[in-house]
């Protein structure tokens, strides 16, 4: 057990975080290199500076905000996917003539 602890404390969860970090840099510096990839050098700086600014305002949130935003972040994507699927029905029935 304790290794498992260990293995997930140690390496799942950061490289988690900089996987994430790494393809938004990514993306976010698509638009101004549209016809090739950005540089390598420029992406891993900005995944750096988004994950240690992601640390920072959670340090500086606190605890208590820190520890409830999982549960609002569920909260809305269960909104979000209740809309889309209201939505989805709606112009189903549009395209049927129901309504």
């Amino acid at each position: 057990m304790h290794k498992l602890l260990h293995n997930t404390g140690m390496i799942v969860r950061p490289c988690n975080t900089a996987i994430i970090a790494l393809a938004f840099a990514f993306y976010t510096l698509r638009p101004f290199y549209p016809d090739c990839d950005p540089p390598g050098d420029a992406t891993r700086m900005l995944a750096v500076v988004c994950i240690c600014k992601s640390i920072n305002f959670c340090q500086l949130l606190g605890r208590q905000v820190v520890n409830k935003s999982p549960g609002l972040l569920y909260i809305w994507k269960i909104v979000g996917i209740d809309y889309n699927h209201y939505n989805r029905n709606r112009s189903a029935l549009k395209r049927k003539n129901y309504s």
